[in-house]
């Protein structure tokens, strides 16, 4: 009676001493008999090619259509679109919409909020600096 035994694994002596190890029985094609454990076929890979990087104190260009700001945004009192202390036009120009727009919401704030919006104006005229 025989007794079991698993199939080698690779790189381990199949028979005993003396017989050559265990190979696998594909092999790729291009694949030389001599390849290291863990290459890949065909030999080792070349290494990649270097990353040209830029000069010290050279930045990349920006790119088309940059318009670079002038700073952080600021609400201000403007000089040139006031009717009363620049308020609305300093908000309107804050936020990117018509003054007419915010002029015609304080009016319509202060009659319909009985005053409040007209306080907040008085308050905005002292606290917000001037251009």
């Amino acid at each position: 009676m025989s007794s079991y035994q698993p199939p080698p694994t690779p790189g381990e002596p199949s028979g005993g001493p003396g017989t050559p190890p265990f190979t696998p029985p594909f092999t790729p094609p291009g694949t030389p008999q001599g390849t290291p454990e863990g290459a890949p076929p065909g030999g080792p890979l070349p290494p990649p090619p270097a990353a040209a990087p830029y000069p010290p104190n050279v930045q990349p260009a920006p790119p088309a259509g940059y318009q670079p700001s002038a700073g952080p945004k600021r609400l201000v009192r403007t000089r040139d679109d006031r009717w009363v202390a620049g308020v609305c036009g300093g908000v309107a120009r804050y936020s990117g919409v018509d003054a007419n727009l915010v002029r015609l919401l304080v009016v319509l704030g202060t009659v319909l909020g009985f005053g409040t919006l007209l306080v907040a104006y008085v308050i905005a005229w002292v606290l917000m600096p001037e251009e």
